[in-house]
């Protein structure tokens, strides 16, 4: 073997022995990913996005749709009759027979 050949083997090995302690980093964007310590770092918190995107533009809306039709949310109020229920028999003795369930647990002799 030549000097030359055993000089590239030696880099190859100590390139590889340097890649492979560095571990799975890269950059993206101006930052190292994942950081070196990635693991004492908190997670952040991302708050869930709102179900109607454009809440406060509807809100707007209904508000000067409320001011300029104050009628439009005002319902009529309906004839409603009250649920009255009848009155019960003054004599207990007239009151319809209504069969008594039996007991869930019959008494074993």
């Amino acid at each position: 073997m030549t000097s030359l050949t055993r000089a590239m083997m030696a880099l190859g090995l100590v390139g590889t022995l340097l890649g492979g302690s560095v571990g799975c980093q890269t950059w993206v964007g101006g930052m190292t990913l994942p950081s070196p310590d990635y693991l004492k770092d908190k997670p952040d918190y991302i708050q869930p996005a709102p179900l109607y995107k454009h809440s406060k533009e509807l809100a707007s809306m209904q508000k000067s749709m409320a001011e300029a039709n104050p009628d439009m949310y005002r319902y009529p109020v309906r004839n409603v009759q009250p649920v009255v229920t009848p009155p019960l028999p003054a004599n207990p003795g007239m009151m319809p027979n209504v069969p008594v369930a039996p007991p869930l647990n019959p008494p074993q002799q």
